[in-house]
């Protein structure tokens, strides 16, 4: 009987899977995460792991901006995790479960972060840490990927630079910053 539940189990976790094939390679010093999938989707979200159980969000897709050639979809982590880190894509559908890919892993041995973000939701503001200089786009999205409060700042190297939350609604949001084309998203809760 416990062999039935077991395969039961298994066989339902497959039928639930997101249909893509996705794939992590290091490029540089960014991850190149690409996927092949047949089904096209309005919006995805990309989900970043260290231990392949607890999945924060990376990035919120939207698969036709995204598309290299039919049914092929290439992004990139430019902020990767230290070590091993595990990517996969999830469909969050409404009034249904969400769908997840099978996840990927990559090894990055990396030294320094170009951007961090440190959100305080009590307080709601966060504190967002750029190494290099030049040009940084600023934005806040809603938990649907749209822009609620977006700006550019010419910022110095090693800057910090605080970002006032307190006229938003609870709810969840995305923080998002644009340095040197390359991109880095945080998650938080108001």
């Amino acid at each position: 009987m416990l062999i039935c539940v077991h395969s039961y189990a298994q066989q339902k976790q497959k039928t639930d899977l997101l249909p893509a094939e996705i794939t992590a390679e290091r490029q540089e010093n960014r991850i190149l995460i690409k996927w092949k999938m047949e089904q096209q989707y309005d919006l995805l979200l990309l989900e970043r792991s260290s231990n392949n159980k607890h999945f924060d969000l990376l990035e919120v897709i939207y698969p036709q901006k995204k598309e290299l050639e039919a049914g092929v979809f290439q992004t990139a982590d430019a902020s990767p995790l230290a070590g091993v880190g595990y990517y996969r894509l999830k469909y969050a559908q409404d009034n249904a479960p969400d769908i997840y890919s099978e996840s990927t892993s990559v090894f990055f041995n990396f030294k320094v972060r170009e951007v961090t973000i440190n959100a305080n939701s009590g307080l709601k503001q966060a504190l967002v840490k750029i190494r290099s200089a030049g040009e940084s786009e600023f934005s806040v999205l809603d938990e649907t990927g749209e822009p609620v409060k977006k700006y550019r700042l010419s910022l110095p190297a090693n800057a910090e630079h605080m970002l006032d939350l307190r006229k938003l609604p609870e709810g969840k949001y995305y923080i998002q910053v644009i340095n040197s084309e390359k991109k880095f998203l945080k998650q938080i809760d108001l």
